[in-house]
């Protein structure tokens, strides 16, 4: 049983983990580039102000992807289902991240995986 499960798991695991760790990847080098404008150029306070608003959402969007990357860990572990979900559901949203449109198909398969009953089973 666990052998299927794991087998199962494995395809839209491996799909949830490149792409949250190419959206990390992009996130971080956005951040980057949004501390460096905010640290060198003198900007007007509603500037000042966007890039704030988009540096905190770049933020939350990469705490996302951290968790996505933990429940597809998980998933591929065979632990934690919940965790599992909410990875296939978070990497699913489209204004998580720049790979939401490979998320997406990774997130159903993983949804539909995940609430086969032998799999199910198998979680611990």
């Amino acid at each position: 049983m666990s052998r299927y499960a794991r087998s199962q798991v494995s395809g839209p695991a491996m799909g949830l983990l490149v792409t949250a760790a190419i959206s990390v990847t992009a996130l971080i080098v956005a951040l980057i580039i949004d501390v460096v404008i905010l640290a060198t150029f003198r900007l007007e306070p509603q500037q000042k102000t966007q890039i704030t608003i988009r540096t905190t959402w770049a933020a939350l969007m990469l705490v996302a992807n951290f968790v996505i990357i933990n429940g597809a860990l998980r998933m591929k572990q065979l632990e934690s289902h919940p965790l599992a979900l909410t990875a296939c559901i978070l990497g699913m949203i489209p204004c998580l991240g720049p790979c939401f449109v490979l998320g997406l198909p990774f997130g159903i398969w993983g949804l539909t995986v995940l609430n086969e009953s032998r799999v199910r089973r198998a979680f611990r």
